[in-house]
């Protein structure tokens, strides 16, 4: 029974982290729709995959490093730290003339904000210690992720005019500023527990030697963060490239992100409750494969049909969303710290392989049977799924 103490402590925790979450989702979000068509006005296609190459590598490698960070000078006073930087990064970013100044501050506001969300996954971890509660809890806060990502395709549609992106960076930083007051006061009564020391290399021989299921279900969500790459760096450039404004564009993103706050919190609920992961997540799969399969057969000058066919990847993509990230925080415990690692990982070794196969298949196929490819690759989810041993 949670006295009245603890109850109070964990809705202050709850509202702290998931307005911070919101926040920090709200500001990435405006910039991972700009990103690709914002370089691409000084870089080709394929030398925008290669720069996105590089901000997976280094986001790998300040994952790797942030642990030794975290033990040496806490949680809360490296989030304080990190705010600033993230927010004079995107500034700078934004403002930037040549292409060394805009690729430097590229990278460095996307390793800010990976890290950010990383802390914020630390925080919200130490809420969720009913295991029978974590699809609840996860889908809600995922919930608050897409409602931000919801929200900053709307913000794109107001704010980007002609392609002129300055006043879209300057809010994205200025959407920080709560956070960073945040991490001044309501931080300070949050205290998640220290990551313990596990090398790059653990997390990766983790693998080898966990649980079968743990390992299906950390593929499976790898496939899928690899489709959320491919959706920030290729649909925005094909789209601009194809004549549409952002006006439009906008439109379409913000039409197929709808599934995502239809969907999150049923979803959660439904497999705490009643049916487990493994067939949500298999379906889930198959609806996103040949959704997204489907963008290479619809004439780009149909975009309603274009627009259509982003819902129902996304319906697809919230489905194995909430699974895969209910069934592994099911599964873990305080031993698998190497794992939880890994699984934080997943992100930007997603966008790096996303990069690297859309790096090998532009030249060979082009924009036009690109998502074509895409989709098949998606369809290695489904055995991955149907392989896992259901938590009900």
């Amino acid at each position: 029974m949670f006295s009245l103490k603890q109850a109070t402590q964990t809705y202050y925790g709850f509202t702290t982290l998931f307005t911070a979450n919101f926040l920090i989702f709200f500001s990435g979000g405006m910039l991972n729709y700009v990103n690709s068509a914002f370089l691409g006005t000084l870089f080709s296609p394929e030398a925008v995959t290669l720069i996105f190459v590089a901000l997976s590598l280094l986001s790998i490698a300040s994952l790797a490093f942030i642990p030794s960070l975290l033990r040496s000078f806490g949680i809360r006073s490296v989030l304080v730290w990190l705010i600033p930087i993230a927010q004079l990064a995107i500034l700078l970013y934004g403002l930037g003339k040549g292409t060394p100044t805009v690729l430097l501050f590229f990278l460095a506001q996307g390793i800010a904000l990976t890290l950010l969300t990383y802390l914020m996954d630390l925080y919200i971890e130490n809420l969720t210690k009913n295991e029978g509660e974590t699809g609840s809890i996860r889908s809600l806060f995922l919930t608050a992720m897409n409602l931000a990502t919801l929200l900053a395709p709307i913000t794109i549609i107001f704010l980007v005019i002609d392609n002129y992106y300055s006043s879209l960076f300057a809010l994205a930083a200025a959407i920080l500023i709560p956070v960073f007051a945040l991490s001044l006061t309501s931080f300070k009564k949050l205290e998640p527990r220290v990551p313990e020391k596990s090398s790059f290399l653990e997390a990766i021989m983790s693998l080898r030697t966990c649980r079968y299921s743990l390992a299906r279900v950390i593929g499976a969500h790898f496939v899928l963060q690899m489709f959320f790459a491919w959706m920030v760096i290729y649909a925005p450039l094909f789209l601009l490239q194809s004549g549409y404004s952002w006006q439009v564009i906008g439109s379409v993103f913000i039409f197929a992100l709808l599934p995502y706050l239809i969907l999150d919190i049923p979803v959660g609920i439904l497999a705490d409750r009643y049916f487990g992961e493994v067939e949500m997540m298999a379906i889930g799969f198959v609806i996103l494969a040949v959704a997204l399969a489907s963008l290479s057969f619809i004439p780009v000058s149909l975009i309603v049909f274009w627009a259509i066919a982003f819902f129902f990847t996304r319906v697809g993509a919230a489905l194995v969303e909430v699974t895969t990230e209910s069934y592994f925080f099911k599964q873990v415990n305080e031993s698998d710290a190497a794992l939880v690692s890994l699984f934080r990982m997943l992100r930007p070794f997603g966008l790096l392989g996303g990069s690297l196969l859309g790096l090998l298949f532009l030249p060979l196929l082009g924009f036009q049977y690109l998502f074509a490819a895409f989709g098949v690759i998606i369809l290695f989810g489904i055995p991955l799924a149907l392989r896992i041993r259901d938590s009900r």
